[in-house]
């Protein structure tokens, strides 16, 4: 944000304000002993990177909005996670007293990541979801591009796989610059279960930046495999 700053540009900081949704996740606790004002402290605590980056924006005169479902940017539209599900994590959270917390096989900031719906000038959509945990991706088939979440883990990807009615005709995209490091998530045995199982060779950022194809349709395979109740069969 420094360099931002100090070379003048206009910046909207879109991030999940979770005060916002202090009630909620009262209810959630269900505790009468916590008060609102309390489980606010203890918020700010466990999401302190997220304060710190919000008081560093405002700090720069920088504009900062809720990144709500619905919140139009650009040519996207924030699509996840909802309130239901982000607020159930800041409630697991606050409950454990870690932020480092695991919900669906996730730390709590990661299951939350906000996701992103982009149209593309080819009217393809692509899906930005950053380390979402696979069940808060919701409409998947409607996507022509998808990100494979947590720098393209493959227990992630196997999910957003069998929940695709179709997924070998979607084009994927893996956000990876370390590999399988400890906590890189990993995109090598990905990359290796997609090539054994036919499907097109992800867009990877791993070694270059990627160039989005200019449309979907031409870059899926014209042989691949898909999966009739327990036969396979290439088409």
């Amino acid at each position: 944000m420094e360099y931002l700053y100090e070379h003048g540009y206009t910046v909207t900081v879109y991030s999940a304000l979770y005060l916002k949704n202090t009630k909620e996740i009262l209810d959630i606790l269900d505790d009468k002993r916590r008060t609102s004002e309390k489980t606010k402290e203890h918020i700010l605590e466990m999401f302190n990177k997220i304060r710190e980056i919000v008081e560093q924006a405002q700090e720069y005169g920088f504009s900062v909005e809720n990144a709500e479902v619905n919140t139009k940017i650009f040519s996207g539209t924030i699509v996840g996670p909802t309130v239901e599900e982000f607020t159930k994590v800041v409630a697991a959270a606050v409950e454990s007293g870690e932020a480092s917390t695991k919900i669906d096989g996730e730390t709590v900031m990661n299951a939350a990541s906000i996701q992103l719906k982009i149209k593309l000038e080819t009217a393809d959509l692509i899906l930005l979801c950053g380390d979402a945990t696979p069940e808060y991706l919701h409409n998947l088939d409607i996507y022509n591009i998808i990100q494979l979440p947590h720098h393209g883990k493959l227990e992630s990807a196997k999910k957003i796989f069998e929940a695709l009615e179709d997924s070998h005709s979607k084009e994927y995209l893996i956000s990876d610059n370390t590999g399988s490091g400890e906590t890189s998530g990993g995109s090598d045995d990905t990359v290796e279960y997609m090539k054994d199982e036919r499907y097109s060779p992800a867009l990877s950022t791993k070694n270059k930046i990627v160039d989005i194809p200019s449309s979907v349709a031409t870059a899926i395979r014209e042989t691949r495999r898909v999966k009739l109740g327990e036969m396979d069969n290439k088409c």
